[in-house]
């Protein structure tokens, strides 16, 4: 008989013995393949989560507390959008969802959605098809995602109440940031409620938790915010170079720079900020390519201390040396410090006399320190001099637009019983007018911070026409440069999907114990299934049969069964 033939044989002869083995087998190779496949379903899962949350988007650009403007977007064939974040009330108040996705979208926005329907939104009931699309640029309505609805319990043609903080210039942890409570309240009416399909499960950031979102029309938010024309980010759906397009139709405002005329005893230009200061990356290319100009820092100081007086809350001025040698006529040094002729009378001060100015600096978790430096005074402007006025001073936010000094949020603490009659006058007739100038070196110094060491740059006007300036100004600035820089979403979201994790092993080590079980009840078949076929393998090794042999026919037999079991 041929190993073959008695291999089959057996296998037919002891299949009771086969089905326990079997059973074995098949029972551990469940377990492991089921396993690798429940691995394998979770990174499939999470890869059609991100498909759609993200939808038909590629790449964009995200800029935070970063403004830019509106047509950046339309120029570089992408969505422009408005992304913040805030709470949801129903319009009860007894329902209220925090940290939820404030956005303002156009058509565009929905064009990128997985059902990639921006006529249709299927969802917008109740109203007919005709009004559609004025829904979707009407300022009194309000689109919500169903995770939100549910949470309010709200329905088509509800109302809800959206909070969200009026966004900053500039970083809440920046100096003279202004006040941290401006809320903006919006009431409107629900028209939609979106499922998955049409953006509802909309979503940059890679969570399985979900996120809550309300979508309004984008000239509605922007007109709310006071950013008319202004968005915070960009989402394309073409994997198109952004960095390269968007380079190529870089404005000064998307650095949120401002260009003007100012008037003193000759004719500038001022570059200023709505951020307060301008980011360092950019102030110094500016500086190094633009001829004869120089930079301005003003600071509002806590105010100025001397034997005979106390003046409350002030805006000081930081200039090069040269600057200020020529236009007050007064040689400045590091500890010296040019007043105007309102500042001396109120300390009756002259030339000589020393003059402590207390100032804020903020540390950590905007903690703010205050700190003295003491000067001698250098000079002394008179009111009338065309150089000494209110043009060096930027808007500070919560500060110079208002009426009077009692009525300042300048982002710090304020002794408004320290503010006299005569600090009201001052401020009614000259207005932010700086009452002190100090050598730059001494500002920087001071009052240098993360957020930029100048509120301005200044250069001779020579006449240029104002269109080549500008197109001369944006020539070396970078996007980049103020950390606005393209992301790949769709990269992200699969890199997030696939993880570090290897699902299919980690779900493998947790049935280890199972796999092991099994493996130990299909030994102890086998071992028990050889102690019953003792005979035979005596008969074998009578016959001649190797110990060799015998055991490769066993071993081939049990190979069998587990082949099958395991299929």
């Amino acid at each position: 008989m041929s190993k073959f033939r008695l291999i089959c044989s057996s296998f037919l002869f002891y299949w009771k013995s086969n089905l326990g083995l079997l059973f074995g087998a098949f029972l551990a190779s469940a377990i492991l393949s089921g396993s690798l496949v429940v691995g394998d379903s979770v990174r499939s899962s999470l890869r059609r989560a991100a498909e759609q949350r993200l939808g038909h988007i590629k790449n964009g650009l995200l800029g935070g507390d970063r403004w830019f403007t509106e047509s950046l977007a339309r120029d570089g064939e992408a969505s422009p959008i408005i992304l913040l974040q805030g709470s949801v009330s129903a319009a009860s108040g007894q329902v209220r969802a925090n940290a939820v996705q404030v956005m303002g979208v156009n058509e565009s926005f929905w064009k990128l959605s997985p059902a990639n329907k921006s006529d249709d939104l299927s969802c917008v009931m109740a109203f007919g098809s005709a009004k559609k699309r004025s829904l979707l640029s009407s300022s009194d309505t309000v689109i919500l995602n169903d995770s939100v609805a549910r949470k309010l319990n709200v329905k088509v043609g509800d109302t809800i109440i959206i909070r969200l903080e009026k966004p900053s210039a500039i970083s809440r942890d920046a100096p003279l940031s202004g006040s941290t409570n401006q809320e903006v309240t919006l009431r409107r009416l629900v028209t939609s409620i979106v499922t998955a399909e049409n953006f509802g499960a909309f979503q940059l950031t890679a969570s399985q938790a979900g996120s809550d979102t309300v979508f309004l029309p984008l000239a509605d938010l922007q007109s709310s915010l006071d950013k008319a024309g202004k968005i915070n980010g960009m989402l394309a759906s073409k994997m198109i170079d952004l960095s390269e397009s968007l380079e190529q139709k870089r404005k000064l405002e998307d650095f949120d720079l401002k260009l003007q005329r100012v008037k003193g005893t000759s004719s500038e230009w001022e570059l200023s900020t709505d951020r307060i200061f301008i980011d360092d990356a950019l102030s110094e290319k500016i500086l190094k390519a633009v001829p004869q100009s120089y930079g301005v820092l003003t600071y509002l100081v806590n105010g100025f201390s001397s034997p005979k007086a106390r003046t409350p809350n002030s805006m000081v001025t930081a200039l090069p040396r040269e600057v200020q040698d020529s236009r007050f006529k007064a040689q400045a040094a590091d500890d010296s410090m040019v007043i105007s002729q309102w500042l001396a009378d109120d300390h009756q001060l002259k030339i000589g006399d020393k003059l402590d100015m207390r100032y804020f600096v903020v540390g950590v978790g905007r903690e703010m320190t205050e700190k003295t430096a003491s000067f001698t005074v250098s000079g002394i402007i008179p009111m009338d001099n065309a150089d000494l006025n209110r043009q060096w001073t930027p808007n500070f936010p919560g500060v110079s637009d208002a009426k009077n000094c009692r009525d300042w949020e300048p982002g710090f603490p304020m002794k408004l019983d320290a503010i006299r009659d005569k600090d009201e006058a001052y401020w009614k007739e000259y207005n932010g007018t700086p009452k002190a100038f100090i050598s730059m070196a001494t500002g920087q110094k001071l009052w240098g911070n993360r957020f930029g060491k100048l509120t301005g740059i200044r250069f001779p006007d020579s006449g240029q026409d104002e269109t080549a300036l500008r197109s001369e100004l944006i020539q070396g600035l970078k996007l980049i440069d103020i950390g606005l820089v393209p992301r790949d979403f769709k990269a992200e979201a699969i890199a997030a999907a696939k993880g570090s994790v290897d699902f299919g092993g980690l779900f493998v080590g947790l049935s280890f114990f199972l796999i092991g079980a099994a493996l130990v009840f299909s030994a102890l078949l086998f071992l028990f299934t050889i102690e019953k076929r003792a005979p035979q393998i005596g008969v074998l090794l009578a016959l001649g049969w190797s110990n060799r042999n015998v055991r490769g026919v066993i071993f081939a037999e049990a190979g069998l069964v587990a082949l099958i079991g395991a299929a």
